[in-house]
């Protein structure tokens, strides 16, 4: 507006420069004399470098996330403890279902498994008494084994000893013998008394008797029957262990089989109390409630959505951009974000570029804004500003320097005091500038305001601008 504002005014001091030099040049006619004017211009500088322009992108705001949500099971509603606009946590009760059947049902699975762990316990207090009885057997066998070994060590030591004895009494008897021959012959031959031969036949007797004696030791020694008592003890005792083993086993099965029954009474339980967690509904992400469908006394059905929760603590904008905008987006980015209606700008992230046209030759742009505050709501219009290259290394001129002479596009530099016309070729533009190619060179004063009243050559006075 100021520069329009400008060019008003200098193309009245142009005009009344025009009229005063028509006036003075009848009366310089007159007098013969003629002065030339200098117009008024204003001037920019010629740029070198990238012509960029603004794109504003619209879209609409929509939820993080929106869920409907469902009842688990059906059943009659006897409470509601949400309504629209309430805030909730994930996991949050909204509503409870009649759940009677479901309680009377948990308490009559969690007596079984009362029962269960009770039957469980007199299981294992079986196997323990088994376990006892077992290692008590096997000690008794132990035992036993042991008592036989030593008896039949015993029964080899005496023999050993009765092996000496009898060796003893067989070498006591024929020695006696050897006596009793010897004794009779001299007292046949009256050289001994009587009372000396009856000695000898007495000491003969009692040797053999001891040798007699002797050998039935040993016979009775070497009898089995002496081990027998200890065998049939280990024997018994093996017997018994293997009984106390049986026992065992069959209470350690006792045991497996009363825990499974535990584990199935426990599922039983858990599966109860699952049915009876689905008699209340509960909230399934944090959010905003923004609709509650049905009420106290009606029926809900688990095929039918109770309440619809919308997170909000981040929102999406989706833009569509065309493929020359793609080198302006990458994933990670940050972006400024304008919401209509709002006075604040926001931050948002380029969250997901498509790689597949959504039609049209435009592709879809999804960008993350942080909407803790709430601020924002879905379905508000917001748009994010991007600049686009549109010419890169190339002269920039202001658009408003270049003008039509002959149908040719020409701008007027500033050289000497004078305008020199240029012939442009016009390039790219946007609002305020445009790239241009000619017989141009970075940092030339181009005219910018009263260009459209010059021709080449004129004598012109440099504006400086307000």
């Amino acid at each position: 507006m100021r520069k329009n504002n400008k060019l008003f005014g200098a193309l009245s001091i142009v005009a009344s420069a025009i009229i005063l030099t028509a006036c003075s040049g009848q009366q310089e006619n007159q007098v013969g004399e003629e002065q030339e004017k200098a117009l008024p211009v204003e001037v920019a500088p010629v740029t070198y470098g990238v012509l960029t322009d603004s794109n504003q992108l619209t879209g609409t705001i929509e939820a993080e996330n929106e869920v409907n949500v469902m009842p688990k099971a059906a059943g009659e509603i006897v409470n509601i403890y949400v309504e629209k606009g309430d805030i909730v946590q994930k996991g949050d009760v909204i509503a409870q279902l009649d759940d009677t059947n479901e309680q009377n049902a948990v308490k009559q699975q969690r007596t079984s498994l009362e029962q269960a762990k009770t039957s469980l316990q007199s299981a294992q207090n079986a196997k323990s008494r088994a376990q006892t009885s077992y290692e008590q057997s096997a000690n008794s066998l132990k035992s036993a084994k042991t008592a036989l070994e030593q008896a039949k060590q015993n029964q080899e030591d005496n023999i050993k000893n009765l092996d000496i004895q009898l060796d003893n009494a067989q070498s006591s008897w024929e020695t006696a013998q050897k006596n009793l021959t010897r004794s009779k012959t001299l007292y046949d031959q009256g050289l001994i008394p009587l009372q000396e031969y009856e000695s000898a036949v007495s000491t003969e007797k009692s040797a053999k008797n001891a040798l007699e004696q002797a050998k039935l030791s040993k016979e009775q020694a070497q009898r089995e029957s002496n081990l027998k008592a200890q065998e049939e003890a280990v024997e018994q005792a093996e017997l018994n262990l293997e009984i106390a083993e049986t026992s065992l086993k069959d209470a350690e099965i006792g045991v497996q089989q009363a825990q499974i029954s535990v584990d199935q009474a426990q599922l039983n339980l858990d599966t109860t109390m699952e049915n009876l967690d689905d008699k209340v509904i509960k909230a399934t992400i944090s959010g905003e409630v923004t609709d509650v469908v049905g009420e106290v006394g009606e029926m809900a059905s688990n095929g039918s959505t109770f309440a619809t929760i919308v997170s909000t603590d981040l929102v999406k904008l989706n833009i569509s951009i065309s493929s020359n905008l793609f080198n302006s987006f990458n994933v990670g980015d940050e972006v400024d974000v304008k919401v209509a209606g709002l006075e604040d700008d926001f931050k948002g992230t380029v969250a997901y570029i498509s790689s597949v046209s959504t039609g049209y030759g435009l592709f879809s742009v999804e960008i993350e804004i942080d909407n803790s505050d709430k601020k924002i709501r879905p379905g508000m219009v917001a748009s994010v500003i991007v600049e686009e290259i549109k010419e890169d290394n190339s002269l920039i001129i202001p658009t408003t320097a270049i003008t039509t002479k002959e149908s040719k596009s020409v701008v007027f530099i500033i050289s000497d005091g004078r305008a020199v016309m240029k012939e442009v070729e016009v390039g790219l533009s946007n609002t305020e500038f445009t790239s241009v190619s000619g017989d141009l060179k970075e940092n030339d004063q181009i005219v910018v305001s009263g260009q459209y009243l010059l021709e080449d050559g004129n004598l012109v006075e440099i504006m400086e601008e307000d």
